[in-house]
């Protein structure tokens, strides 16, 4: 995900009630920086996470026309499900597309409740920010000799 967009999912944490497209603009704008993007690029961004089953919306009426009202749901309610969510269809999508590709292919390791493999520190560690275990530091100094 892009910085902003990052941002305009932590508005909805932040303010924990639902919101309009002008109101997720504003904030992105008061944050400035890579954050600051055009109302088209938010809308869009609503839109797409509407499509992708992330948030919700409801349309109310008022000046121009109709307006959507955005809002989390149980798949973004917090930001950890939604981070668990966002893992586990990367993780189904590398699986189907491993599977296409090569039927004798190794599987990927199944990380959904069990983190105790070094298949699965390795998915842990890249698809959240809990790589501070004994495992992950001893995983990530050899990564960086391998980069020297």
């Amino acid at each position: 995900m892009k910085p902003y967009q990052i941002a305009v999912m932590h508005c909805f944490w932040d303010k924990e009630k639902p919101i309009k497209s002008r109101a997720v603009h504003k904030y992105l704008q008061d944050l400035g920086g890579e954050a600051a993007k055009s109302r088209a690029s938010v809308i869009n961004f609503l839109n797409t996470m509407v499509d992708e089953g992330f948030l919700d919306y409801i349309e109310e009426t008022g000046k121009g026309g109709y307006h959507r009202v955005y809002s989390l749901n149980a798949l973004s309610k917090t930001e950890r499900t939604f981070r668990n969510e966002i893992r586990n269809r990367f993780m189904d999508r590398l699986r189907d597309f491993w599977k296409s590709e090569d039927e004798e292919a190794t599987p990927l390791p199944d990380c959904y409740g069990s983190y105790g493999s070094e298949e699965c520190i390795i998915v842990n560690c890249i698809f959240t920010d809990s790589c501070e275990t004994e495992e992950t530091k001893s995983f990530e100094k050899a990564r960086r000799a391998l980069d020297e």
